[in-house]
């Protein structure tokens, strides 16, 4: 049989832009699988100019039956194109569609057949993840006690500013997102950079997850990514696109109570980036809009202009109005 009339039981999908120091570990977790299925893997290459389309070539031509590279000549991000939607869904032949852009990476060979194991025998479960581990560029290691991925019983607990579903490990059923994008359409919402929250909320609410209690992924933190920017506008508009995203979904899916705690917390977030990057200003700006709070004069005199000061009173500020948003969240 020519394999490449096989039809892959599996998706992944991957995007990728100037990754070329980390995409070959990326592509090398996808060919270390070990499954009793076929698989292919759409890499969507966002118009590279260092050396990152020249790799996948490579790769492509080694395994030209999995790796299905799309290659843009403009870059499509910086357009506001939804790419997902537009050129990887739509490629994607597999039942289930797995996630993991092109600067993290698998470590475990059996992490699909674990995945689609569990979901063709449990079909309530429209989507499994797994934990990851988290390599810090910056240290150039995998940083000791932090990891990423928790289970979760409640739909709140996706409202939290950490995601506890690391997207670099999700696997779900492709019928039910293609439901989810005729039905929420986020093309149309202006999420500019988070989109798989709404995801996971979705199908939260319309079917379970589930979450294998192994490690199988890292998740890279580099500084500068569109995750991780180092400017203060690109900080503010990330916290945008996570409020923006989570109200919309607070609202949809007849949430009330979280509208309130969204907004604070959308200022405390304000209010930390604020300080951390000396916008002393925009600071006291933010966080006298929390709860309607209020700084005393005299406190705002003895802190000045001290980053250290401000930090120690910002750190007690923001814990305890967090704990008590917290307790009103759940507790209420």
């Amino acid at each position: 049989m020519d394999i490449n009339h096989v039809i892959p039981l599996v998706s992944i999908v991957c995007a990728t832009y100037n990754q070329a120091p980390y995409i070959r570990q990326c592509l090398d977790g996808f060919m270390m699988q070990k499954t009793d299925f076929p698989i292919e893997a759409i890499i969507h290459d966002d118009a590279s100019i260092d050396g990152t389309t020249d790799i996948i070539r490579e790769y492509e031509q080694k395994y030209p039956d999995i790796i299905k590279p799309i290659y843009q000549r403009d870059n499509q991000y910086s357009k506001g194109v939804a790419f997902y939607q537009i050129f990887i869904y739509p490629q994607a032949k597999g039942k289930y569609i797995a996630f993991c852009e092109g600067d993290d990476y698998w470590v475990d060979p059996f992490k699909l057949q674990k995945q689609i194991d569990f979901l063709e025998n449990n079909p309530e479960y429209g989507l499994c993840y797994t934990k990851a581990r988290v390599f810090s560029q910056k240290h150039n290691r995998i940083m000791k006690g932090k990891t990423w991925g928790r289970n979760i019983s409640l739909l709140k607990e996706l409202f939290y500013k950490k995601n506890p579903v690391p997207t670099l490990t999700v696997c779900l059923h492709k019928k039910l997102l293609l439901k989810y994008l005729e039905e929420i359409k986020p093309e149309i919402r202006g999420w500019s950079i988070i989109g798989d929250i709404p995801i996971i909320v979705w199908f939260m609410h319309n079917s379970k997850i589930y979450l294998i209690n192994d490690f199988t992924g890292i998740y890279r933190i580099v500084s500068g990514s569109f995750t991780h920017p180092t400017s203060y506008e690109k900080v503010i508009f990330l916290i945008e696109d996570w409020y923006k995203s989570r109200s919309f979904l607070a609202n949809y899916f007849n949430l009330p109570d979280l509208e309130d705690w969204l907004k604070n917390q959308r200022l405390l977030d304000f209010s930390y980036e604020s300080i951390i990057f000396k916008q002393f200003d925009n600071y006291r700006k933010y966080i006298t809009m929390v709860n309607g709070a209020t700084l005393k004069i005299k406190l705002k005199k003895i802190i000045g202009k001290s980053i250290f000061f401000m930090f120690l009173y910002h750190s007690y500020l923001i814990l305890r109005k967090k704990l008590k948003l917290y307790y009103n969240l759940f507790f209420n």
